[in-house]
């Protein structure tokens, strides 16, 4: 008797755990890339939806979370969507979209790391004037195409990812002859680094 009073107990136990995974259970941390310090303030954006057509899934805004100081959401609902992912939002952060919830039932530690903001100012001159010359150069954040032809000064600003190196690439051309150029610079977050290119 005692026996089966164990087993009753141990069943109802499992059968309430399973139970309690039923839903929608995810959680987890805002992150800085590079230094990985929290995030507060992001704002995290639980969209759902079914898997829709051919335009893909029908999404729909579920929840919202703010993150505190030590950078941490959570959702947790009983609703058990086909298709789940998280969308964050923080001042001076790059946007990102995190489709990891792969399954909405179960519940999940889902850390999230976004990139911050960093400025480059690039200074990019010929000192010596050749009509024959140009020269472009390739900056951080995807700045490409810009050129100089001959002679003269551009100067840019460009936002850029923080907290790593970034690729400063440049080529100058005489007729058929391209001289390329590469080079690195750290670009710690929320700062502005200063590059020059002379040539």
């Amino acid at each position: 008797m005692k026996d089966l009073l164990v087993s009753v107990f141990l069943f109802t136990l499992c059968t309430g755990c399973v139970e309690s995974h039923k839903g929608l259970d995810v959680s987890g941390y805002v992150l800085e890339y590079g230094t990985l310090d929290p995030v507060e303030g992001a704002r995290v954006y639980l969209v759902g939806g079914s898997a829709g057509g051919v335009y893909g899934p029908n999404w729909n805004l579920v929840d919202t979370f703010i993150t505190g100081p030590d950078g941490k959401y959570s959702f947790r609902r009983s609703e058990e969507p086909v298709i789940v992912a998280l969308y964050v939002y923080a001042d001076q952060y790059y946007d990102i979209i995190e489709k990891a919830v792969k399954f909405p039932e179960r519940k999940q530690e889902i850390d999230i790391v976004m990139d911050p903001y960093a400025w480059l100012k690039l200074n990019v001159r010929i000192v010596d004037f050749n009509p024959d010359l140009i020269l472009r150069y390739y900056g951080g954040g995807g700045t490409h195409g810009n050129y100089l032809l001959g002679g003269g000064e551009i100067n840019e600003l460009n936002l850029i990812q923080g907290n790593r190196y970034q690729r400063i690439a440049w080529s100058a051309t005489v007729g058929n002859n391209m001289e390329p150029f590469l080079d690195s610079i750290y670009v710690s977050a929320f700062d502005t680094v200063y590059y020059e290119i002379q040539y």
